[in-house]
């Protein structure tokens, strides 16, 4: 099943997006992420400059999960380009992977209650 043709679970409000990102983060601390993808994510839960970039990556109201999920990776491929330029690696050190997409759908369930 692509990713066009899976049911829609939620929408995502601008504050739980915070949210969403940061257990999807969590997900790949549990597995043992470097320590740079755990300093973002102690950032994102207080540094208010860098909430707001995340959060710049965001259309106006509400957003499907979709739409969460391509605006967490612009904000990521903006935190790779400055830790590491140029490498098409996320903020873990990884290749982008498009597993990353259940991993999101597991983090947005884990916020975002229908």
């Amino acid at each position: 099943m692509s990713l066009d043709e899976r049911p829609r679970l939620a929408d995502v409000s601008h504050d739980e997006f915070r949210e969403v990102v940061v257990a999807f983060l969590d997900q790949f601390i549990s597995r043992g992420a470097k320590d740079d993808l755990r300093s973002l994510r102690q950032r994102l839960a207080s540094d208010q400059q860098l909430q707001l970039r995340l959060n710049s990556q965001l259309a106006a109201g509400d957003v499907s999960e979709r739409e969460g999920f391509a605006a967490m990776r612009r904000f990521f491929e903006e935190v790779a380009a400055e830790l590491s330029p140029a490498t098409g690696e996320g903020p873990d050190g990884q290749p982008y992977d498009p597993a990353q997409w259940d991993d999101w759908l597991g983090a947005v369930r884990s916020v975002v209650r229908p």
